[in-house]
């Protein structure tokens, strides 16, 4: 085990753009790292500059203490599971989970101990003798799992290995991993584009985007604190309701106002908004905050909308709202709620849930400036 860090590096393929731009970031020891973001964020760029593929236009990559600038992939230590798996299709599988401990030159018996431990580990001890075109897409990634844990190595890279996999098997390899790092405890390195899997796999979780990092927290973090507009609408399903309006402050009551539709926020974030009154700002809440009255008359602070239409998901329906100043707010509702579309509604929103958001696409998220979280 070992850890992983990558000091100011720099990496552009064309003199001109940077594919990863002033980039630090540390991987601890026995930590699992998940890196996660958008297409063309610069997620597979990371993991090639610290496997060796890649070198850093500037700055330095660092395991376990010591520059590898200039040190040769193959001794580096580390072992890069990809997404296609790319295994060897002419040899068997015992023969690919061997094949990287006979260029070390080991002697055959320490290899054919580590093939048969590291196979009964993954459960794949019974196809040790069949090719790779005759497995199944799960199978395949467990030898292509094997063939990196076989090495022993220090540090797991890991390329979107999941993303091939149809989403039962896609959630069965998840638990599987999970429960493989618990046991083998090695500092592990991993880049999707699922939130989910994002979530779920990562002790702490990176979220870039165009090669430069946005936020670095523990999960649940990164879902209840939002340091921007961008990492707040990545993560959740459905992704988190974003509408744009101003601060008001009226009888010594704070709302936000976007055109008609008016809500009234608490009173802890009078402080923090005091310098806003007046300003254009971006509220955010998760449709999971928000409830649907198919009739009655308004609430306090209720907003009038009319159905554009309903998804039933079996534990929630997701109901889609047009209101009267034409926002678009998605509500995670009870299961059974009867709604139909064109019929009036009355929307609530748990202002107690709200985040407020400065404009623009990676707009700060104005609690946390202001040192309030609940913002």
């Amino acid at each position: 085990m070992a850890q992983v860090r990558l000091e100011n590096v720099t990496k552009s393929f064309d003199g001109k753009t940077a594919a990863v731009s002033d980039f630090t970031l540390t991987a601890n020891d026995g930590q699992f790292m998940v890196i996660v973001g958008p297409s063309g964020s610069g997620k597979t760029t990371l993991l090639r500059l610290i496997a060796g593929l890649e070198k850093p236009t500037a700055g330095s990559v660092y395991i376990d203490g010591l520059p590898v600038n200039d040190v040769h992939p193959r001794n580096r230590d580390v072992a890069m599971v990809f997404q296609d798996y790319a295994l060897y299709p002419h040899m068997t599988v015992g023969q690919n989970l061997a094949f990287g401990l006979k260029m070390q030159k080991l002697p055959a018996e320490q290899i054919r101990h580590r093939v048969s431990r590291t196979a009964a580990l993954l459960g794949i001890d019974n196809l040790l003798m069949r090719k790779p075109g005759t497995l199944s897409g799960g199978q395949q990634q467990r030898v292509a799992l094997g063939r990196a844990i076989v090495r022993k190595p220090k540090v797991f890279l890991f390329d979107e290995p999941l993303s091939n996999l149809d989403p039962t098997l896609r959630m069965a390899m998840r638990t599987e991993l999970k429960m493989l790092h618990e046991k083998l405890k090695t500092t592990s390195i991993y880049v999707t584009h699922d939130q989910t899997e994002a979530m779920a796999l990562g002790d702490r979780v990176c979220v870039i985007r165009n090669g430069k990092i946005l936020q670095l927290a523990a999960p649940l973090e990164l879902y209840e604190k939002p340091a921007n507009r961008f990492v707040a609408g990545f993560f959740g399903t459905p992704p988190m309701n974003f509408l744009n309006g101003g601060i008001r402050f009226q009888d010594d009551n704070c709302y936000f106002v976007s055109g008609e539709d008016r809500i009234q926020l608490p009173p802890r974030m009078k402080k923090s908004l005091a310098n806003r009154n007046g300003k254009e700002i971006v509220l955010g809440v998760r449709p999971h905050y928000v409830s649907v009255s198919p009739s009655g008359p308004a609430e306090l602070d209720g907003i009038k909308g009319t159905v554009l239409t309903a998804e039933p998901l079996g534990d929630r329906t997701d109901v889609y709202v047009k209101t009267g100043s034409a926002n678009r707010i998605v509500a995670a509702t009870d299961p059974h709620i009867n709604v139909t579309v064109g019929s009036p509604v009355i929307i609530s929103i748990n202002a107690e849930r709200v985040h407020l958001f400065e404009n623009g696409d990676t707009g700060p998220n104005i609690g946390l400036l202001a040192k309030d979280p609940n913002c």
